[in-house]
């Protein structure tokens, strides 16, 4: 159950969730229940040199019948400024602060140990500074227009923000599912939680074709990212470990109203063989469509799993 709000350009929900699992090996004495959770996201223009402010503001009890325990408090600060220079080139600047207040307990219970935290109540700050930069490179030919753009991007933040005197103070309730593609190439914290926070200097660097014309547009993308610092945060398996991530990319094809073609990749950065290869094809009218997924993981050296 859940209340939700929202007005101008800002958010607020506040509600509780319970899980249930229906595996034979699922315990629900050990299943993290939010009791309660909120978030906050407010946005607003500042009148200053067209940037924008933002305030988000996010807490959630986990609680477990039999298992570990956690409560999390984060408050976040946003200023962005975007800026173009005469040669056509866009860029934004973007400045945040982020302040996490946890309190663990029955951290020895947890229902997975690589996520326990230590019992008691933890606090971290997180600045962070990024600059990201695109030159859209336009060519319109008769009813054909061609776009190329460059983009890069450097995000400065302090090395090792999980792991404070070499102990994970901090539970890990909802950045445990990670997958580095296409989609978070240029976030400033791949995680998709509050949980676990991306640190250390990287810099993220892409190339994006557009192409638009009467029957078909298209848009590819291909990047990398690459750490300045050698801090291994990421597991093992997901596209970024060392330095160096593996190249992401994705290719979306539309044909008329009739054909939907996406195409989406990871290429191994030293050997640029397929680790991930993923197919989807739809077609038919709008109230009918039939649509194929082929996907190959290539999940290690030794292991492949290929679904249809």
């Amino acid at each position: 159950v859940k209340l939700e709000r929202f007005w101008d350009r800002n958010y607020a929900t506040v509600g509780s969730y319970v899980f249930q699992g229906l595996d034979e090996e699922d315990n629900f004495g050990l299943t993290g229940q939010a009791l309660p959770s909120f978030d906050i996201n407010v946005n607003k223009d500042t009148g200053f040199i067209d940037s924008t402010f933002k305030f988000d503001a996010s807490g959630v009890q986990i609680y477990r019948i039999d298992g570990m325990r956690s409560r999390r408090l984060s408050t976040k600060a946003t200023w962005a400024v975007p800026f173009q220079s005469d040669l056509g080139d866009f860029y934004t600047l973007t400045a945040s602060v982020r302040s996490d207040l946890y309190n663990n307990s029955n951290s020895i219970m947890p229902d997975q140990s690589q996520y326990a935290g230590v019992d008691g109540t933890h606090s971290r700050i997180l600045p962070k500074l990024a600059l990201d930069w695109r030159m859209p490179f336009l060519k319109s030919s008769g009813k054909t227009t061609q776009v190329i753009e460059p983009m890069f991007s450097i995000i400065v933040a302090p090395t090792k923000p999980n792991l404070p005197e070499n102990v994970i103070n901090f539970a890990n309730e909802d950045s445990r599912n990670f997958e580095f593609d296409e989609n978070n190439l240029f976030s400033h914290n791949r995680f998709n939680g509050y949980d676990r926070w991306e640190g250390g200097t990287r810099v993220n660097f892409g190339l994006r074709y557009n192409l638009y014309t009467d029957n078909i547009n298209m848009i590819a993308t291909i990047g990398q990212s690459v750490r300045l610092n050698n801090t291994e945060t990421f597991p093992v398996g997901s596209g970024y470990e060392g330095k160096a991530s593996d190249l992401v990319g994705r290719i979306d094809v539309t044909v008329g109203d009739w054909v939907d073609y996406v195409h989406r990749f990871r290429l191994d950065k030293r050997t640029f063989q397929l680790r991930r290869n993923e197919l989807i094809l739809s077609t038919g009218p709008d109230w009918l469509k039939l649509s194929v997924r082929y996907l190959d993981l290539d999940l290690n050296d030794d292991s492949r799993l290929i679904g249809t």
